[in-house]
């Protein structure tokens, strides 16, 4: 398992918030793949429940958008 394993339940919530969290900050897909050295569809894939990224690239994606993960587990993002 490639993914980051926080249920299926909590990985929904943690994605949703990252996208919230990407789109409050003005950032488009482009903009965080870029920050983090991914394509913007991976980006959107991530987004969309396709794929789930790895821890790394979890981890890449809170710092592009400039959040710690658990802030955005615990939805103070």
């Amino acid at each position: 398992m490639d993914a980051v394993a926080t249920g299926m339940g909590d990985w929904a919530r943690l994605r949703d918030a990252l996208a919230r969290v990407r789109e409050a900050a003005g950032l488009s897909r482009e903009d965080v793949g870029r920050r983090i050295g991914v394509h913007k569809q991976t980006v959107y894939t991530w987004e969309s429940a396709e794929r789930e990224p790895t821890a790394r690239n979890l981890f890449a994606w809170c710092a592009a958008l400039g959040v710690r993960l658990v802030d955005v587990a615990e939805d103070r993002g």
